[in-house]
């Protein structure tokens, strides 16, 4: 049974990324603390632990981190440390551990948009002064992705559907 999932080393001062948020990600399951309290612990269903999910959950974390502008992240390996060994029809207890090295972050160097005639430049020029996609900012997937909607929207409202 996995009773708590941890990240260690993932640079939380530096990427800014907690635990809550890379567990998130994640698809192997924390049982929490009904399996080993009274009287929880006989109707709670543990989680058990699966190598197959945390070889997946290792490429969901490095992809997670890619999107947050962190594209050299790598998942350095899994530790299990024990809580409570295995007795009779109780399960073992497990805390598991990621090491996680998110390496430098990727800065936008330059954001442009091309094939817009001369007026429109304007209005382009205005969504990018508002977005949060900005050069020197942190490469954000989801901010480049709302940066083109907000373009594309405006471009829409200004009698320019394609």
């Amino acid at each position: 049974m996995v009773r708590h999932v941890q990240f260690e080393g993932n640079g939380g001062m530096i990427s800014g990324q907690s635990d809550a948020q890379l567990r998130k990600q994640m698809e192997q399951e924390a049982s929490g603390l009904f399996p080993l309290t009274w009287p929880f612990m006989y109707f709670s269903t543990p989680a058990a632990l699966s190598m197959e999910r945390l070889s997946r959950d290792a490429y969901r974390l490095e992809t997670w981190y890619a999107h947050q502008g962190w594209f050299d992240a790598k998942i350095l390996g899994w530790q299990a440390r024990r809580v409570r060994a295995r007795r009779g029809e109780h399960a073992g207890v497990i805390d598991l551990y990621a090491r996680v090295d998110p390496g430098l972050s990727s800065k936008i160097a330059s954001l442009d948009v091309t094939g817009l005639n001369a007026s429109n430049q304007l209005l382009a020029s205005s969504v990018q002064r508002n977005s949060l996609a900005r050069v020197g900012e942190t490469f954000v997937l989801e901010n480049v992705e709302m940066t083109r909607l907000d373009l594309l929207s405006k471009l829409h409202d200004h009698g320019y559907p394609y």
